[in-house]
């Protein structure tokens, strides 16, 4: 669930102008709901992140808002990035880049614990811009290929 001063603000960064914006601020304001439980509902509150489930236009701002992570990683010149053989490039060698589908990212890494901390940061300083935080228990560290793969097999308390 994303910040309404996020979506906006990311809004902003790509340009769109004070209509869209003043659109989107439209769309996002307003909405209260309470939480149901054992003892009854609670008492109502604003919503200030999210844009409401099955709500058409969550997925583009979502989509919008995740690709400001997505440039980060790309351009962040701390993670050494992994390159495969490629003779279509003029060094013969490609640099694989971060890849994402909806909220799934894949992001390929030489396997240093300076790059999991990195990425880890990264993953902090995104969630508290945006209040979107990485879901610790659906993550996983994948060493591929390493010399030292054991170093790394219980990785998962990086992300912790």
């Amino acid at each position: 669930s994303v910040s309404h001063d996020f979506i906006l603000a990311t809004l902003r960064f790509f340009g769109f102008g004070p209509i869209m914006i003043n659109i989107a601020r439209t769309i996002l304001s307003g909405r209260i709901g309470g939480i149901i439980t054992p003892e009854g509902l609670t008492k109502l509150f604003y919503f200030l992140s999210g844009s409401g489930q099955g709500d058409p236009v969550s997925t583009y701002f979502f989509c919008f808002c995740i690709e400001i992570l997505l440039i980060r990683f790309k351009l962040c010149t701390s993670l050494e990035k992994v390159a495969v053989p490629n003779p279509h490039y003029a060094d013969n060698r490609e640099i694989l880049e971060i890849a994402a589908f909806a909220d799934d990212i894949n992001e390929l890494l030489r396997a240093t614990e300076s790059n999991i901390n990195n990425a880890k940061l990264i993953l902090d300083q995104f969630f508290r811009i945006s209040d979107l935080e990485i879901n610790a228990g659906k993550t996983s560290v994948i060493p591929c290929a390493t010399q030292t793969p054991r170093q790394f097999c219980c990785s998962k308390h990086y992300l912790v």
